[in-house]
Formats: C-alpha cells, sequence, structure tokens
C-alpha cells in the first residue's frame, strides 16, 4: 500500500455487520489491525445432492441434519436428488444422515455451519443391501492349462504366462512373468460410476528374495487410462495409493490366500480397503480424482518377475458382500412374509411352504428345519403341530460361517377363526371356486330367491347371512334377489368376539326375456292395495287388475327395487289377482310400484304408498311383588298391547341378569317373569327391552329397595 495516514480498513461478510478501522501506513512498518464484526444471523443452510449407487438422482430421499441425539434440520431430495435444509442453527460437527426405502442408509460427519452461509455438503451415495454383480470369475469351469481369456476377461501373456491351475480340486488363475517383454495381465472391462467394489482373493507363492517385485492386484483405472485406485503386492507387502502417496497395508506369507476389497466412490473420489474383512484404509483419496471407472487390470511389467495366482475376481455395483455374510435377503411362505420373525396363519392351515433366500447369492447352502440345501436359496414343507412351529433356518457363509435364523409360525387358536370351509349356494356356482382364503366371489342366478349354506372351521363361529343367524352347516333362509346386481355378504365372527370375517357375493339375475304367451297387446292397468295392520311391519301388497288383457309376469318394486315376480295364468278378459307378502320391516315409508308383462309389452300399475309406524314392539312395563323387602322377589314384564317382541331383556342396575326368547302373536299382549334370590341391601333399577327385526324399546325404570 502507499504511504500515508487515515486509511481506512472495512471488513464485510454476510450475516455479520461491517466492521471498519483507520490506520496509518508508514515507511517500513507492519500494522496489524484487528476488526471485530457481530453476528446479524444464528442460522445458515445446507446443500447437497443423495445419488444412488450408481451415482443416479435418488428423489424423495430424507436428509436429517442432526447435533448428537438432537435432530436440528430436515430436508427431502427433489428430482434431480438435490436438497436443501434452512436455518440450520450456526455450530460444528453436526452430522448428516440421508435415508430412502429400499436403500441402506448414508451419514457424513463434521459438518460445520456458519452464519448466513450456504454450505455444499457436496453428494450422498446410498446402496441397495445387495450389490448388483457385473462380474463373477471362479475358474472352476475351466480346463487347466493355459488361459487365453474370455468374453469379458482379456489376457495378455507377454514376457510370461497365463494359465488355469488346480489345488484341493479348487482352480484359479496364475500370471507368471519370467522375462522382460510385454506385459502379463488379466483384465476385465466394464463401465460403472458411484460406488464401485472389486475384490479378489490373491497370492503369491513364493517369498521374495530379490531385484524387482510389483504385481498390481488390481489397478482401478478409467477409460484413459488413469489410475483410480492401486494396489500392488510388493516384497512381501501389501501397499495401496492412497492419493498420490504409498502406504503399507499389510504384509503378505507366500502360499496363504488374501481376500483384498476395494469399495470405490467416484463421485466423492475416495475408496476404502478391506484386507481378509479388516477396514485398512477409510476414506482415502483416490490416486487420480476420476469420474468412472473402465478397466480393472492384474499386471506386471518390466523386470517384476515371479508370480501371483488369483480367484473369485467379483465387480459389483454398490457395496460387496464379506465373506462371512449369513443374512437373509428375504423369507417368504405359501401364506404371505412373516412381520419380525412371526407369520400368523388361521386354525384351518396344517402346512405352511417356508422359502428363505440367503442375501448372498455366494452363500454355501440354506438348512430349513435340519434339511440341507446347497446355495444360496432353500424351499420345505413345515408341518405345523397345533399351536404351530418353531422353523430354525441356517445360512452358510461362503467361509463356513454359520448364523441361525428363527421363524415362528402361530396358529390361532380355534376360538379366534373366522374361516369358512365351504360356502354353498342353492343355485348357481361360485366364481372363482370356493377358496377358505378368498372372501369375493360372483354368482348368476336365474330365480328370484337364493339361500347359501355357510360351513365354518370352528362350529361355535357365529354366522349371519345379510344380517340373519345362520348355524354352521345350515341353509341361511331365502334371499331375495330382484334383476340385476344384488350383494350377499356373509359375516363370520369368531367364538370368543375378538375377530370377524366378511365373505361377499355379487350376485346377478339377469332380466328375464317377455313371456311367449300369444298376447297381442300389452296388459291393461292394474291398481295396487295394502292388507290391514300394515303398520305393524307385516302386510300382504295385493295387485288387481280388474278387466282386460292379461299379463303373465307381475315385477313389484319397493322404493325403486325390484321385490319379488311372480308368475300369473292369462285368461284375457277376465280378472288377474297376485299377493306378495311383506314382513320384517321397520318404521318408515315405503313406496311400491309394479309392472304387469306380456309378450306385447309391459303396463305399470298405480303406486302405492305404506307408512309403518309400530314395527317396533311396544313398550314392556315392569312390576314387582318385593313386598317385604327381603332381597328375594319376582319381577314381571307385561306388554298389554301392540306389536309382539322376540326378545326380552332385563337389566339390573345397568347390567343384563335375564335375556328370554318371546312368541310374537302380534297384536296380543306379552309376558315374562325373572325370578331374582340374594339381592343385596339398597335401592335397584330394573329396565326391560322388548326387541324384534325392526327394532329395540324400552321400558320405563322401575326402583326396587332391599332391606
Amino acid at each position: 500500500m502507499p504511504f500515508a495516514d487515515g486509511i481506512e480498513v472495512t471488513a464485510t461478510r454476510n450475516g455479520y455487520q461491517s466492521a471498519a478501522a483507520t490506520v496509518n501506513v508508514r515507511p517500513g512498518n507492519v500494522t496489524t489491525v484487528a476488526l471485530t464484526m457481530a453476528s446479524t444471523s444464528t442460522a445458515g443452510t445446507i446443500t447437497g445432492r443423495v445419488l444412488d449407487q450408481a451415482a443416479r438422482p435418488l428423489p424423495g430421499a430424507t436428509v436429517t441434519v442432526r447435533d448428537g441425539d438432537q435432530t436440528l434440520a430436515t430436508a427431502t431430495s427433489a428430482a434431480d436428488g438435490s436438497y436443501t435444509a434452512a436455518d440450520v442453527p450456526v455450530g460444528e460437527g453436526y452430522t448428516l444422515r440421508a435415508t430412502a426405502g429400499g436403500f441402506e442408509p448414508k451419514t457424513s460427519a463434521g459438518l460445520k455451519v456458519e452464519a448466513a452461509t450456504t454450505t455444499d455438503a457436496g453428494s450422498l451415495l446410498l446402496v441397495r443391501p445387495t450389490p448388483d454383480y457385473v462380474a463373477v470369475h471362479d475358474f472352476d469351469h475351466l480346463p487347466t492349462g493355459p488361459y487365453a481369456g474370455d468374453d469379458d476377461l482379456a489376457v495378455t501373456s507377454g514376457g510370461g504366462s497365463v494359465e488355469i491351475v488346480e489345488a484341493g480340486g479348487d482352480r484359479s488363475v496364475r500370471l507368471t512373468r519370467t522375462a522382460n517383454s510385454g506385459v502379463t495381465s488379466l483384465t476385465t472391462a466394464a463401465a460403472l460410476k458411484g460406488i464401485v467394489t472389486v475384490e479378489t482373493n490373491v497370492m503369491s507363492e513364493q517369498p521374495y528374495t530379490s531385484g524387482n517385485h510389483w504385481w498390481s492386484i488390481p489397478y482401478a483405472k478409467d477409460a484413459a487410462g488413469q489410475n483410480a485406485v492401486s494396489l500392488a503386492f510388493t516384497k512381501n507387502t501389501i501397499v495401496a495409493y492412497a492419493g498420490s502417496t504409498t502406504k503399507t497395508v499389510g504384509a503378505y506369507e507366500p502360499g496363504r490366500w488374501y481376500h483384498v476389497a476395494a469399495v470405490m466412490d467416484t463421485v466423492n473420489k475416495r475408496f476404502d480397503l478391506l484386507i481378509d474383512g479388516r477396514k485398512v484404509l477409510e476414506g482415502a483419496a483416490f490416486r487420480t480424482p476420476v469420474d468412472s471407472l473402465a478397466k480393472i487390470e492384474y499386471a506386471a511389467t518390466s523386470t517384476n518377475y515371479g508370480s501371483v495366482t488369483l480367484d473369485d475376481l467379483r465387480l459389483s455395483q454398490g457395496v460387496g458382500l464379506s465373506r462371512d455374510d449369513t443374512a437373509l435377503l428375504s423369507l417368504e411362505t405359501s401364506h404371505g412374509a412373516p412381520v419380525d420373525g412371526v407369520l400368523e396363519v388361521p386354525a384351518r392351515v396344517t402346512e405352511v411352504e417356508v422359502t428363505a433366500v440367503a442375501r448372498s447369492p455366494f452363500a454355501r447352502s440354506v438348512t430349513i428345519d435340519g434339511a440341507e440345501t446347497d446355495g444360496a436359496q432353500a424351499t420345505r414343507q413345515v408341518t405345523l403341530g397345533a399351536t404351530g412351529a418353531e422353523v430354525k433356518i441356517v445360512v452358510t457363509a461362503e467361509d463356513g460361517t454359520e448364523a441361525t435364523h428363527t421363524l415362528r409360525i402361530e396358529r390361532r387358536p380355534l376360538a379366534q377363526d373366522t374361516t369358512l370351509t365351504s360356502l354353498a349356494p342353492s343355485a348357481g356356482t361360485l366364481e372363482p371356486a370356493f377358496d377358505p382364503g378368498r372372501h369375493d366371489y360372483t354368482l348368476t342366478v336365474p330365480g328370484d330367491s337364493l339361500t347359501v349354506t355357510p360351513t365354518a372351521l370352528n362350529p361355535r363361529s357365529a354366522i349371519t347371512v345379510q344380517g340373519r343367524p345362520v348355524a354352521s352347516g345350515t341353509a341361511s333362509p331365502a334371499v331375495p334377489i330382484p334383476v340385476g346386481d344384488t350383494e350377499v355378504a356373509v359375516r363370520v365372527a369368531s367364538e370368543d368376539g375378538t375377530a370377524d370375517a366378511t365373505y361377499t357375493i355379487e350376485v346377478t339375475r339377469p332380466e328375464p326375456e317377455l313371456p311367449q304367451d300369444g298376447a297381442t297387446a300389452p296388459p291393461a292397468k292394474a291398481a295396487l292395495s295394502v292388507s290391514g295392520g300394515h303398520r305393524y311391519g307385516t302386510y300382504d301388497v295385493t295387485m288387481n287388475l280388474w278387466y282386460g288383457v292379461n299379463g303373465s309376469v307381475l315385477v313389484l318394486y319397493e322404493n325403486g327395487r325390484e321385490l319379488a315376480r311372480r308368475t300369473l295364468t292369462p285368461d284375457t278378459p277376465r280378472a288377474q289377482k297376485a299377493t306378495v307378502q311383506i314382513t320384517g320391516r321397520v318404521n318408515g315409508t315405503y313406496l311400491y310400484t309394479a309392472e304387469l308383462l306380456n309378450q306385447a309389452g309391459r303396463t305399470s300399475t298405480t303406486p302405492l304408498k305404506v307408512e309403518v309406524t309400530q314395527a317396533n314392539p311396544g313398550k314392556p312395563v315392569l312390576s314387582s311383588d318385593n313386598w317385604d323387602g327381603d332381597g328375594s322377589y319376582t319381577i314381571r314384564m307385561n306388554m298389554w298391547w301392540g306389536t309382539n317382541a322376540t326378545t326380552y331383556r332385563l337389566y339390573e342396575d345397568g347390567v343384563l341378569v335375564d335375556t328370554q326368547q318371546l312368541t310374537a302373536a302380534t297384536p296380543a299382549a306379552q309376558s315374562a317373569a325373572t325370578v331374582l334370590t340374594g339381592r343385596p341391601a339398597g335401592t335397584h333399577t330394573y329396565v326391560a327391552e322388548l326387541a324384534n327385526e325392526a327394532g329395540t324399546t324400552r321400558g320405563e325404570p322401575l326402583a326396587v329397595v332391599t332391606r
């Protein structure tokens, strides 16, 4: 700066107040100025991206910012994988966690947030529990001798040889270099990015003695040949490049196999290195920051003489599974998937087919209930006991490690069962054929009524058809089936009342053809009438055609829905009459219309409106003979006149103490008596209920005092 006095120095930054000071700049001097800036914000923003294991955007992932156990902010990734977490409190040491269905969670620690500043957290790559294996080579199917490569393995034998060798029944590939000529190599090509795992079993049979000795095991390169990850066996040691620096990560013993796995992240240019399952490098930088991988190379050049043997080469998109992986990928049964290791089945089930699949496709075997199956999948039929079965599933990993998984199959108690073993209609055929586990059916019938016979697995189950009780194995009351579609519901309640299920039959009755009765003109107009006593809900609707062209069919409708059809005998021009009995109607207004049909057409009758006002039982009246108040007495119920009931219930202090079935003979009187003994001293309140198909009527309370 030029020499001067009174120079103003100003500092500015987003989220802070500006600070300024005046200084003098003199020859030969260094002037230090302390500027204190006050924060104007207490929060910042975090941005980043969530990608899948192939580095593709992963929309819908949930990203949380956490400080220990406290969640500070939450965001959701967009279609391009990007997310923004706003209003994050200023601080450091924060952890990012991304989750998405079907993927393993991913975290990133040590995040710092500054005031009014956007922090780019980079990319979080989520992997699936099982990787996609794009190349797997175990060489066991190849003949021993010189090896020239195959579809996705390329071989160069310059300066030596590449051959298939066998030891202990297991075949592998050996690279041997004896001369300084060309390259001795085995390579596989694959265009991959994101999370990529390369793993190999490697052995050097001879100890290092002198001279050059460097075998890549492997080098992972991009399309331009740049090394992203470089691993090598050299002079009895295992080395790797971490950035531009070589690191010794272990030593190898001649004649011993080593499992070498590199898990690479081409987005963040980092990799983890594992030797025999032990992580020796974590988050190491790529040797060259490439964006994708194109080639995996095992090789030696120049005067790097000797040999290296390779087996079980695997290249995968995602994180490769360890050799001791004993997890289950899936556990399915013939009766659905278990929940938390438990499968509930109906009491009718006596056998369950169980299929277990190991997560690792290289598992040695899967054993179900003692029956071993080679490979990663097994299926077995399990026979259940009275309460079910406990099924042991043993997964043996490729290195021989074993783990036992338990599936508990629970048969529901018979008292909780709601299963039908058969459902038989009186006409037609159920579609599809009856299956106890299926609850929806269709049925086509020709007639105007239908009965169904449901049979329950538990004979003590309570069954209703269209709301009317039916004993297991017996036919239901007739269900009216008008033209069109009618839903018939068969409800099964468990014996203990804890569960219920409904089987539904969608019944279709086609529109019948007009009768071929020879009529040349449509029927004359008829009239409808109702019998006396209709106010109680049980009555007759009668059609009268006093004179004129007769009909062959009468169709009666109630509130616009077909109720009944009657076949008539035409005798034109004489009068015609037909009656339909109506029962069980609740209080309300019912509109009846009808049509007379013959070959020449159809004619509507006059409409008829019916008011049902006394369908519910008459009101019960209670009395007591407790004249001495001693706690033993009879409660009598009388319904003097009105609609009769079919059930009588008596409540004492709100608790049901008696139920009796009554015979209806409307409008005659009804009565019932309940004998009570040993009632404690005090005032007891009794209420009676009368019930029939139409409803329930409660009487006035009766108070009884005992001493």
